[in-house]
């Protein structure tokens, strides 16, 4: 399972700007610092939400988005995460005015793929037309940890919860470390992390997962 810091195109309208404005290697040394992964609103529900990648290793290493931390997936099993609920566009406004709790909603994805109208409007905007936008991300199976309660800000994960670190190339690798060193973080525990590097075909530590 990976959580990636760097994507193409709109931030979700839920990150805070103090993350926006971090570099994604930034990202992952602050991830890493502190051992807490912020929850953020996703594009498609209000709920804040910690979200992971899970796919096979071809498709991983096509992606394009090559800096991230991978976690094992029993850890976000056991902390309330799951994969999450791909819901027709034409039962979206059922699924979001269902009873279910926020949390329960947050896990909902809008699928749509159809559309071949117009180019799309109101992206991050939750109250767009359900059928008036295309909706389609089965290139990656995503899994979702929303937030327990609306006090808790980020998920606190233990140590062994991290399986490898995803790093563009060599330069960001020595980048990120050398932030943490200067933040006072634990560099020889990191540094005793796996490394895959972006684009490659092999993600080490997650044998049999």
């Amino acid at each position: 399972m990976i959580h990636y810091t760097s994507r193409f195109g709109a931030e979700s309208p839920g990150v805070p700007k103090e993350i926006q404005d971090l570099l994604p290697w930034e990202r992952v040394v602050s991830i890493l610092h502190r051992a807490v992964l912020r929850y953020s609103q996703p594009f498609d529900t209000v709920w804040p939400v910690a979200c992971f990648t899970q796919s096979t290793r071809r498709a991983l290493s096509g992606m394009g988005r090559n800096v991230g931390i991978g976690f094992h997936k029993q850890f976000i099993w056991d902390a309330g995460g799951g994969p999450a609920y791909y819901v027709r566009g034409d039962q979206w406004t059922d699924w979001q005015n269902s009873n279910l709790s926020e949390p329960a909603r947050s896990m909902g994805v809008r699928l749509w793929p159809g559309w071949e109208g117009p180019p799309e409007i109101g992206i991050g905007n939750r109250f767009v037309d359900q059928l008036g936008t295309r909706s389609e991300w089965l290139h990656e199976r995503e899994w979702r940890l929303p937030r327990p309660n609306e006090t808790d800000w980020g998920w606190a994960f233990p140590r062994e919860a991290v399986a490898f670190l995803l790093s563009a190339n060599q330069r960001v690798k020595d980048d990120a470390f050398a932030t943490l060193a200067s933040w006072g973080g634990d560099v020889a525990w990191v540094e005793s992390l796996p490394i895959s590097w972006g684009g490659a075909d092999d993600f080490p530590g997650v044998d049999g997962l």
